[in-house]
């Protein structure tokens, strides 16, 4: 099969495999486009990690009910973080590259214009000096997110 049968079938809307072909060509070029973040060895500090981070700004009184402290007045502001799966959690996110982050809150926009609560998301680019932990959990969190978007 040459390039031109190729594009000839891809055009074609009843080849359902064609059309994976081409999501799975835009996901590759969007990777491609990605900085990836300094990883261990890149700083003068040899076990300094980079990674970016999603973060949410919310009212206590907002907070689901699984994350509320008692000890808590209604009007403070909670930091929290999302998980790889857009849900809010403490732990914190760990993702490789800012480009990443940045499509992943704009598609966590999208899913908390739908509940009935304010939350201001903002990206960050943060170090840390547990250089195993880190870099795993980069890894993991990065392919999840990935696979979401």
């Amino acid at each position: 099969m040459n390039a031109q049968s190729v594009k000839v079938l891809l055009l074609q809307p009843r080849y359902k495999a064609g059309f994976v072909l081409i999501v799975e060509q835009q996901r590759r070029i969007r990777m491609l486009k990605e900085r990836m973040l300094r990883s261990a060895g890149d700083f003068p500090n040899k076990t300094v990690v980079e990674y970016a981070t999603v973060a949410a700004k919310l009212l206590h009184r907002d907070l689901p009910s699984n994350l509320q402290d008692k000890h808590c007045t209604d009007e403070s502001m909670v930091s929290l973080s999302f998980s790889p799966t857009g849900r809010l959690t403490y732990k914190e996110l760990f993702l490789d590259s800012i480009e990443l982050a940045n499509a992943f809150a704009e598609h966590l926009k999208t899913l908390v214009d739908k509940r009935s609560y304010n939350v201001e998301i903002s990206v960050s680019v943060q170090t840390s000096t547990w250089t195993k932990r880190t870099t795993a959990k980069r890894k993991e969190h990065s392919e999840i997110v990935r696979r979401k978007l």
